[in-house]
């Protein structure tokens, strides 16, 4: 991974070139940002400029045989950790030396790859995915051998929040550790990381991505035309997730549409009875018909926006989505709209974590009461 690789973060890019090249490289790192931010790719480009034979103009060059290696996740001095699900008789814990193959396969199609993502690639079903002590372990062990290149030796752990209590097996090594060790930790939140490892590492904030790099993305990836990404990039928040999922939502608009729209109904309304009825045929819906009624959503709330703002959407829709969307809009203004949005954001990440539907969708309808009828509360 190369610097030249990853969409926007130039200020962070630039702090880090000069924090390599003045040597003043903190022996642990806690990289914080959404999932989609870049922290996961920019931690990997870091480690990949750190090991490259022939730095050129700030960046790794992608021809020596360290970054070769980098590019296909093979270097020897880099120890990768990240959550895993047991697998059939594997004792003691499971370690993500036995998903290595996966985990290429995800990031190199993907370097913004979202832990939803990582689940379902797995088929975590209901599993819970971990960082064993099993796992702490058998870090600890790999770190403590001598650098193969004679450089840096990094351990990069994705989504250190699911370490639990395991992590307090690596504070002794987190606090001293084995001389040219470097740990990297890519995390979303601290708050689910033991104070004690957050207290012995520089936290690096990934901000949200420049909204004309998000566009640049959509032309590249989505095909967009320049000035229609540019307007549809604010949307997104900085995330290039987000991105992906509010292109998808465009291409399933007219699925799930009617029970969206009957959710937004109930949600204001507040009614009990024919809300039960509503989660039943929910309910009954697998994981990607449920996601499709929140995709569909985000869709139509932009549709409300754009009407709010006196525009319309050049999304192709049926006179049912017109009518709901002219109709809806009413009772909405901007604040309502931006909540609304961050909530279906939220439920869509924890359906993809498997949270419970029917219980999601019944704190999500009450939710979205609270934010429609606030004159009730």
């Amino acid at each position: 991974m190369q610097f030249s690789q990853i969409y926007g973060q130039s200020l962070l890019k630039e702090s880090l070139r000069k924090m390599a090249e003045g040597k003043q490289i903190p022996h642990a790192v806690i990289w914080l940002g959404e999932d989609g931010t870049g922290n996961l790719p920019l931690a990997m480009a870091f480690a990949t400029y750190l090991h490259c034979a022939t730095p050129v103009e700030g960046d790794s060059c992608g021809r020596c045989d360290a970054c070769g290696k980098h590019a296909r996740l093979l270097h020897p001095d880099m120890h990768l950790s990240f959550p895993v699900i047991g697998k059939a008789g594997e004792a003691g814990g499971a370690l993500s030396t036995s998903y290595l193959a996966e985990f290429r396969q995800a990031f190199t199609g993907n370097p913004y790859t979202s832990f939803a993502d990582w689940l379902q690639l797995m088929e975590a079903g209901n599993k819970q995915a971990s960082i064993s002590r099993a796992e702490c372990y058998d870090l600890m062990g790999r770190l403590s051998l001598t650098a193969y290149s004679g450089s840096w030796k990094i351990l990069l752990m994705w989504m250190p929040e699911f370490l639990g209590q395991a992590g307090n097996v690596l504070l002794k090594m987190l606090e001293e550790p084995p001389p040219g060790t470097l740990f990297f930790l890519i995390a979303t939140r601290t708050d689910h990381i033991l104070p004690t490892i957050v207290s012995r590492a520089q936290v690096l904030r990934v901000p949200p991505i420049e909204s004309d790099e998000i566009a640049r993305a959509m032309v590249e990836l989505h095909h967009l035309d320049h000035g229609e990404a540019l307007s549809r990039a604010p949307l997104a928040e900085g995330n290039l997730t987000k991105m992906h999922q509010l292109m998808e939502a465009e291409e399933v608009v007219g699925l799930g549409d009617s029970l969206f729209m009957e959710m937004m109904r109930l949600a204001y309304s507040g009614k009990v009875t024919p809300l039960m009825v509503w989660l039943d045929q929910v309910s009954e819906l697998g994981r990607e018909g449920q996601k499709k009624i929140l995709l569909v959503g985000l869709e139509l709330l932009r549709g409300c926006l754009l009407e709010i703002h006196g525009a319309r959407t050049l999304q192709p829709m049926e006179a049912t989505q017109q009518a709901f969307i002219a109709g809806f809009s009413r009772f909405l203004d901007i604040p309502k709209i931006n909540r609304i949005h961050k909530q279906l954001q939220e439920a869509i990440l924890h359906l993809e974590r498997n949270a419970h539907a029917r219980l999601l969708f019944h704190n999500l309808v009450n939710r979205l009461h609270e934010t429609l009828r606030p004159e009730l509360q």
